[in-house]
């Protein structure tokens, strides 16, 4: 890497690009929103720690987008599975069926409360995003707004750990 004024830069030459850093990272985001223990934050923990602040917000971004694009096939899959047997059958257990029809009661009507739960979830992990993606689709939030919270949230999330770590070890 090279340095200017104590800050690190983006891969130099034989190092890679910032192109490639940008698709490995969206790659890691998309496979981290499958795999919750591959993690995207101690990933760009990582990056920051090696680049430093520089590229900070496409990185972030990008990240962003991965995790939406990730999320969204759960999003959809309960979208379009709550008519499904599948479904049916989770639904005949009396705690689930409970605990559904409770969040269908409070959501239903009020898309304002879910993208408020979403950018939480997104913004800060609480609740986690793995369980309100799927339940946004269940509750048939627009699609717009459920992939344009998620990449609010995680975009700000991100830039702060990017900006955060870059600062301390970049």
């Amino acid at each position: 890497m090279t340095a200017t004024s104590g800050e690190r830069l983006v891969p130099g030459p034989g190092e890679g690009t910032l192109m490639e850093l940008l698709w490995s990272t969206f790659g890691v985001s998309v496979l981290s929103a499958f795999f919750p223990v591959v993690n995207i934050e101690a990933y760009l923990g990582v990056v920051a720690s090696q680049v430093g602040t520089t590229g900070a917000l496409p990185l972030a971004t990008t990240a962003a987008f991965g995790q939406a694009l990730g999320k969204i096939v759960w999003y959809e899959a309960a979208r379009r599975g709550t008519d499904s047997r599948w479904m049916a059958k989770r639904l005949e257990k009396p705690a689930v069926r409970a605990r559904y029809e409770s969040w269908t009661a409070r959501a239903e009507g009020r898309p304002l409360l879910v993208v408020g739960v979403l950018f939480t979830a997104s913004l800060v992990g609480l609740p986690p995003l793995l369980v309100v993606a799927p339940l946004a689709g269940a509750l048939h939030l627009n699609r717009l707004a459920f992939v344009a919270t998620i990449v609010a949230g995680r975009s700000v999330q991100f830039f702060v750990i990017l900006q955060g770590i870059g600062h301390l070890l970049g």
